[in-house]
Parts: C-alpha cells; structure tokens; sequence
C-alpha cells in the first residue's frame, strides 16, 4: 500500500505548506506523511479534508505510485515522474 497524499496535493496545486493549513496540521505531518510515515487516523481525516477527498483515496495499492510521484503525461493517459 503507497500513499498518495504527494500526487492528490500536485492534482489540487498546493503547496505542502498550503496542504498543511488547509487541513490544519503542521507543514511536518505533510512532509513525514508524503515520505511513507503512517500519520494517526485522526491526521489523515484532516489530509483527506484539505485534499476535499476520502480518507481511503489517500493510500492505493497500485503500483504506479511505488517509486514517485506521477502525474499525467501524455494524452494517451501514460504518467511521467515528478518526484
């Protein structure tokens, strides 16, 4: 299972610090939770609340997210890294 909290803050803009106010957590839990630390439940219902999404869209067990964070690069919907 990978977090996705660093790919839904790119799809919706923000910065970490901008992720961090909007869910009123430190910019630390943001940082700590996007390198794989598993935050408290309570946090994540705040991330998944700043991100405007469900607390189970937060984490995935594709793959895709494994290495990195990717974003669409391409129309033929393929991702590039960004991170």
């Amino acid at each position: 299972m990978y977090t996705r909290v660093k790919y839904l803050r790119y799809q919706a803009g923000l910065t970490q610090d901008a992720l961090a106010e909007a869910s009123e957590l430190g910019r630390n839990t943001i940082i700590s939770t996007e390198a794989g630390r598993i935050p408290r439940i309570s946090s994540l219902r705040k991330i998944a609340k700043g991100l405007k999404c469900n607390v189970k869209d937060l984490y995935t067990e594709d793959d895709r997210y494994a290495d990195g964070v990717f974003v669409p690069g391409k129309p033929d919907g393929s991702f590039r890294k960004i991170a």
